[in-house]
């Protein structure tokens, strides 16, 4: 396996965490569009329909619907949801704290400012494509 594909699944992971959730308030960025990532070019394209990498991405696939009724699937679902109100509540548990906006101010401005800049500028190249 190449570095660029043992890292493609963190960078997917990433952009769907943080990607931009509709209705969620205006926040300010750390980063211009010019300054994120481009993820059109981190991302390699998708692989051809005959070949192995395609048939292992399917059997991949089809292993994650058979999880989906499992606790593991049940998690992955709570993960998946990146509304702005749950990105701190992903990250509580590492930190053994609650991250909410009253009681960890300065982590959760962080946390979804990160959202916005991953979600928005990280993922619309890749977007239009």
């Amino acid at each position: 396996m190449t570095p660029l594909r043992n890292i493609c699944p963190s960078l997917l992971l990433f952009s769907l965490l943080f990607s931009t959730a509709a209705g969620a308030e205006a926040v300010p960025h750390y980063l211009t569009a010019s300054e994120a990532p481009d993820s059109l070019a981190i991302l390699p394209p998708p692989p051809d329909f005959n070949s192995v990498d395609f048939l292992r991405d399917k059997a991949m696939y089809d292993w994650g619907v058979a999880q989906r009724r499992t606790a593991r699937g049940k998690l992955a679902w709570q993960d998946a949801n990146v509304k702005a109100e749950n990105i701190p509540l992903l990250f509580a548990d590492a930190f053994d704290y609650p991250l909410s906006k009253e009681q960890a101010p300065e982590i959760y401005r962080l946390m979804i400012t990160m959202k916005e800049d991953a979600g928005t500028w990280a993922t619309a190249s890749a977007k239009k494509h």
